[in-house]
């Protein structure tokens, strides 16, 4: 039968990832600590930036590799009867970051034509505070804003696109009844 499509597997490399996390707490006391940590992520490739063809506007890449990560973070936490505080500073550095990129418009059926490919080293900078306040037995309402820079080390003429910049969440948690609560949330990205 002619209308029968032909399947053909890919062989991929198998990988593997250690990782690891280490944090210190000082407690200066009153409900305040600084937080000092480092860790070491990898993070896979997902099976759509592997294998999809974006619908003939992106080739595949069965080949593409983990992307590794160190993070470093400094924070100060206060908590006291009222709820609680964090604000803190972030940094990373990415080698083998999965980025897309533009192929030329005869490289696929749809163009414009991308491929995600891994696309070298990047620094990620950021800031985060984040509340919580209970002003009552019945409500919380917390909050949290994080800001974000990303440099394209690699190749500092092209952005780093993908991520939005800031980040915003609020919510309220209200009690109803003694079985029974209500959780608000909303967030927005940019």
């Amino acid at each position: 039968n002619g209308n029968l499509g032909v399947y053909s597997p890919v062989a991929v490399e198998e990988s593997t990832a250690h990782n690891g996390q280490l944090v210190a707490t000082w407690k200066v006391g009153n409900g305040r600590s600084w937080v000092v940590g480092v860790s070491r992520k990898t993070r896979f490739p997902t099976l759509k930036e592997r294998f999809s063809g974006g619908l003939g506007s992106a080739v595949p890449n069965p080949g593409l590799e983990p992307e590794y990560a160190t993070h470093f973070e400094l924070a100060f936490e206060q908590v006291a009867s009222w709820g609680s505080l964090r604000a803190g500073a972030f940094a990373a550095r990415n080698s083998d970051a999965i980025e897309s990129v533009t192929l030329p418009g005869s490289a696929c059926s749809s163009p414009p034509c991308t491929q995600q490919q891994n696309g070298g080293k990047q620094r990620n900078r950021g800031l985060e505070v984040s509340a919580e306040v209970t002003p009552s037995e019945r409500l919380t309402l917390g909050g949290q804003v994080t800001l974000l820079d990303r440099d394209n080390l690699s190749n500092p003429q092209v952005a780093v696109v993908g991520t939005p910049r800031y980040r915003y969440q609020l919510s309220a948690d209200v009690g109803l009844a003694a079985a029974w609560r209500l959780r608000l949330d909303a967030n927005r990205e940019g």
